[in-house]
């Protein structure tokens, strides 16, 4: 019974507890000095001290239904994934393999006949925010690609969420020396050049600054307003865009990321499994010095020069706006459209997919 009161997919809430108690007595004490003050005669002082307390009550009654709300109903991811509408969507939504991947169990050769696809990549492909993995770009281009090659297709999805090019090389070795690949398509997001970018103490925009002068795990509506109203406007976050930008513009980073992603590619090649490449967008980018036009090029071009079959994204999600793409406000991820989008373009770019009525 304890345990309830002090943890689990709803927080603390013990401390939910102490915050109803609290936001009662405000509106106990209004109700109380009411009747003291009407007993006493009506007097400026009283008449003030009374309308501040009407006004605490209202507030206090808006605070307890947001608290209510954001720690009992509200289930969504965000982009941080640390709040607890995101923990209760994880819970509910994510079931992890053996590799740590959001997956089923993969055998190491599938079925006779049947044709394995592994996508790589890190949130994007992982599903951040698509409830079901059915709506992921992996099982859609699985789906297609069963009209493609005329046989069953499996789809295996290599990906953790903040994974980059470099934490991606070891589980790809790993993942072709314990299983039978046929493709590997690697879903490339701008942002899979972190680990190779510099950070201070106070400014790494990997890891989101905790809240410092108040303890967010206490209160849902306080950590709602922490992540999505304040921290936004951090320089930390609000500059994450720009601080990708300047490592692109770095030669000596661009080329150790070039290297990273030629190792990706000749891993596949040493195995004889081909290896084709997905550029996706940040579909809603801030910052003054982010060009994801030109950070595409670049990547383009590279793929194109070491003989690896690339697409862009960025025309197939274009013809929708951003607003439609996303998972919501709070969180940047694609959303199911978005993954359909881009497994389209895919089959359309690389295999030929079938006009829709082909039979």
């Amino acid at each position: 019974m304890w345990s309830v009161l002090t943890s689990g997919r709803y927080g603390y809430v013990a401390d939910y507890l102490v915050w109803t108690v609290f936001l009662l007595s405000v509106a106990v004490n209004a109700v109380l000095f009411i009747r003291f003050a009407s007993r006493k005669g009506r007097s400026r002082r009283a008449l003030v001290v009374g309308n501040l307390l009407v006004l605490a009550t209202l507030l206090s009654a808006v605070a307890w239904i947001g608290e209510t709300y954001f720690r009992f109903m509200r289930i969504s991811t965000d982009s941080f994934g640390v709040t607890l509408p995101a923990q209760r969507w994880f819970q509910r939504h994510v079931v992890l393999n053996s590799w740590g991947c959001r997956d089923r169990e993969w055998l190491p050769t599938p079925p006779a006949n049947v044709r394995r696809i592994l996508v790589l990549g890190d949130s994007f492909a992982w599903g951040w925010g698509v409830e079901r993995v059915e709506d992921r770009v992996a099982e859609r281009l699985a789906a297609g690609l069963r009209q493609v090659w005329r046989c069953p297709v499996e789809g295996m999805t290599l990906a953790q969420p903040g994974w980059d090019t470099g934490d991606q090389l070891d589980p790809l070795r790993a993942a072709l020396d314990a299983f039978r690949v046929d493709e590997v398509i690697l879903i490339h997001v701008p942002n899979d050049i972190e680990r190779l970018l510099p950070v201070r103490l106070d400014f790494d925009p990997k890891r989101p600054p905790r809240c410092t002068w108040f303890n967010t795990d206490s209160s849902a509506l306080f950590e709602h307003l922490y992540y999505h109203v304040y921290l936004p406007r951090v320089p930390t976050v609000s500059g994450f865009h720009d601080w990708l930008a300047d490592g692109y513009a770095d030669p000596r980073t661009w080329t150790a990321q070039q290297e990273r992603l030629r190792a990706l590619v000749e891993t596949c090649r040493a195995k004889q499994v081909p290896f084709r490449v997905a550029l996706f967008p940040f579909l809603r980018a801030g910052g003054t010095r982010f060009d994801g036009d030109r950070i595409a090029r670049m990547h383009a071009a590279f793929f194109e020069s070491i003989g690896a079959p690339v697409v862009d994204l960025r025309p197939a999600l274009e013809t929708r706006t951003a607003e439609e793409l996303i998972v919501s406000a709070r969180d940047a991820h694609p959303n199911a459209d978005a993954h359909a989008l881009a497994a389209d373009a895919v089959l359309d770019a690389f295999y030929a997919r079938p006009a829709k009525g082909d039979p």
